[in-house]
């Protein structure tokens, strides 16, 4: 318990230390840092899009490719493929692929 409270300890006074330096830089200084740090928050945050992005671009392909196995299924079922050799290419369970079996029994 003492060691976090000499970190938390140590964390403000880094903090503080941070402030008097930025209070005594020169107007110019200052608008220099605010220059920076602006830059360094657009760029963090142009990132953090970037990543929010590609991952509902990776969503949305695995999806893509799931739709795709799923039709490549049907079409092997309708070919007259059997359950064995369409699991071998598509690797779906015989469960999944007797599920779209029945599905397009039904629908027929």
């Amino acid at each position: 318990m003492e060691k976090t409270q000499e970190q938390n300890s140590d964390s403000i006074f880094l903090k503080l230390f941070k402030v008097a330096e930025i209070a005594n830089l020169s107007p110019e200084e200052k608008i220099e840092y605010e220059e920076s740090l602006k830059s360094y928050n657009d760029l963090k945050n142009s990132m953090g899009t970037s990543d929010e992005e590609d991952e509902d671009e990776v969503i949305g392909l695995q999806e893509g490719e799931s739709i795709n196995l799923q039709e490549t299924v049907l079409n092997m079922i309708k070919t007259g493929f059997d359950n064995i050799s369409i699991q071998n290419a598509t690797n779906f369970s015989i469960s999944e692929i007797e599920k779209i079996r029945a599905e397009l029994s039904m629908k027929l």
